[in-house]
């Protein structure tokens, strides 16, 4: 069977399930807007049509459900119906010239997409794949734009309408994200109305995005709110947040129920927007700041470190002391679990890292090279090393206590942290950031474009880039060349100490007393955690000198002075 073959018989399968599901719309509904062409556009679409209707003759004459098919996508290419029939004359006459043009026309992106996408129906389908197939997967294989772009494309969220929704709204996410194609935000908008208005969820909720920002349309609040509640309607997560955030200012209840309804479908960032404090107990001495925060990797237990000279073990479900590590002879700045969560790691004041047995509370080992009080210490992923920080960051064996190597920073240090594949090792100081090779102990790069100082420096989830924050702005890097790639700010007279991402990784918290979140797609601030979105009442905003997540994310822990807060959103206290 041939390629067009099994292109057909697909299409014969999406018309048969369309013809049964739904009853045929009136003639007067099917008419599409045309757009103009220019010649070479509409010669590549023709060639494309001419090439489908000559797979629906290679089996005979084209029966009334093909020529559904066929007239479908001529609708979908912008093509007239005059030119659809000319199509289905042309394929009358097999011929290599007619193939080699049909192969000519998939290098246009437009019709590049739509067959694509009927080659992975194919391949769903677990269709045979004959020497067509693989030569013409061969020709894809040499156009590199192509397979970013259908790689790109496939891991959107498809389906939900018949016929060709989803390729136009493929499109139109081609033509916004520049996969593959030059961004051209007004073919991505007429993509995306094409989609939308066949009832393509996603394609409404993006199409309401383009309204709202102005994005090749006219900048319009009515009709993005609009196609925002079609796309609601639909089930679709974002549609609703989108809705709950724009809603926030004018309408409270309706947009305090939006969220809910988010949050119900799944939103992570609604579930924040909806935090509530479930349980508050003070976890050290009174006027003895809590320091640090955390969470165990398995999220049954929190610990806590403070001014008060210890750190101690909470049960996280009922907020009871299990034990206290005692033995430091000044403040403890933080405190953290290993990965496998059966030894605490502690930095203190007075110059010394402790190494413990979270189970019994036992003192494991004493580590002391620093010259000046020590800020913080951490282990890497497997466990096997620890980095502590001081005025200098040293690199330890975790087994053995033995000192790897100290680092030789310009001056004191604010931050230093592992990389997630533990091969970097990042450092903050005054006002510059440094990576480090964490085997050789070399410095890579400096990040030097902060004019105020650095208060901390992370890398994200996937260790490609770093954050560094100074002061009310957030830089963000990329890790490999060292470019700045982008940088965005608190709110006025606001100011950031500490960075965190989410676990789902979809948000960037921004703490220091007050905490901000911002999308980490847009790297926009996320309303759903203002003021006045989250409650009237001030104590139901999020606020904390430090933060954690449980590891499955619904569990938020906050610190502040001496007290612990742990909150969760309303739609899980339900």
């Amino acid at each position: 069977m041939s390629l067009l073959d099994l292109m057909q018989r697909k299409k014969l399968e999406m018309a048969q399930r369309h013809t049964e599901d739904s009853p045929e719309q009136p003639a007067k509904q099917q008419v599409k807007q045309r757009h103009p062409l220019s010649g070479i556009e509409r010669e590549n679409r023709f060639a494309y049509l001419s090439g489908i209707a000559m797979g629906a003759l290679a089996d005979g004459p084209i029966n009334e459900d093909e020529r559904r098919v066929l007239r479908d996508l001529t609708l979908a290419l912008d093509l007239t119906k005059n030119d659809g029939e000319r199509a289905v004359s042309s394929a009358q006459t097999v011929d290599d010239a007619l193939l080699s043009l049909f192969l000519k026309s998939v290098r246009d992106i437009d019709v590049k997409v739509f067959f694509l996408f009927d080659l992975q129906r194919m391949i769903e389908a677990d269709a045979p794949v004959g020497k067509e197939e693989d030569e013409i997967r061969s020709l894809f294989t040499d156009m590199i734009e192509a397979e970013e772009s259908v790689r790109a494309l496939q891991s959107e969220n498809f389906g939900g309408a018949e016929g060709y929704a989803d390729v136009q709204y493929a499109l139109g996410l081609l033509y916004e994200r520049e996969y593959g194609a030059e961004q051209h935000e007004a073919k991505a908008a007429r993509y995306l109305k094409k989609a939308a208005g066949q009832g393509h969820a996603q394609a409404q909720y993006w199409l309401g995005v383009f309204y709202e920002e102005g994005f090749g349309v006219h900048q319009d609040q009515a009709t993005a709110v609009n196609w925002y509640r079609k796309a609601a309607g639909q089930g679709s997560a974002d549609a609703r947040f989108r809705l709950a955030s724009i809603l926030g200012e004018t309408e409270y209840e309706q947009s305090v129920i939006w969220c809910y309804e988010a949050a119900r479908a799944g939103h992570r960032q609604a579930r924040y927007g909806l935090l509530r404090p479930f349980r508050t107990f003070s976890a050290h001495k009174e006027r003895r700041r809590i320091t640090s925060a955390v969470f165990s990797p398995d999220g049954r237990f929190i610990l806590t470190a403070s001014e008060d000279m210890t750190a101690k073990l909470w049960d996280a479900e009922s907020a009871c002391e299990i034990r206290t590590f005692s033995g430091h002879s000044e403040s403890v700045n933080s405190a953290v679990f290993s990965p496998d969560g059966k030894r605490a790691l502690t930095a203190s004041n007075d110059k010394t890292v402790g190494l413990w047995d979270a189970e019994t509370g036992e003192t494991l080992r004493i580590l002391q090279g620093h010259r000046y009080s020590v800020d913080s210490a951490v282990f890497s992923s497997d466990g096997e090393r620890i980095l502590s920080h001081s005025t200098d960051p040293i690199l330890w064996n975790a087994r053995t206590g033995e000192k790897i190597r100290r680092f030789e920073p310009k001056t004191r240090i604010k931050s230093a942290v592992f990389s997630p594949d533990d091969r970097f090792i990042l450092t903050s100081d005054l006002y510059d950031v440094t990576l480090w090779d964490a085997e050789t102990g070399s410095a890579i790069r400096t990040f030097a474009e902060h004019k105020q100082i650095v208060d901390t420096a992370i890398f994200s989830p996937d260790g490609k880039r770093i954050l560094t924050c100074s002061d009310d702005t957030v830089f963000l890097w990329d890790r490999e060349s060292g470019e700045d790639i982008l940088s965005f700010r608190a709110p006025m007279g606001s100011s950031m100490r500490r960075l965190l991402f989410s676990p789902d990784e979809r948000t960037l918290f921004g703490i220091d007393g007050e905490i901000f979140a911002f999308d980490t797609s847009t790297w926009e601030r996320c309303p759903a955690f203002s003021k006045d979105y989250t409650c009237s009442n001030e104590h139901c905003v999020l606020r904390g000198e430090t933060l954690s997540f449980s590891p499955d994310g619904k569990t938020l822990l906050t610190s502040s002075s001496n007290e612990v807060k742990l909150w969760r959103s309303l739609v899980d206290l339900q």
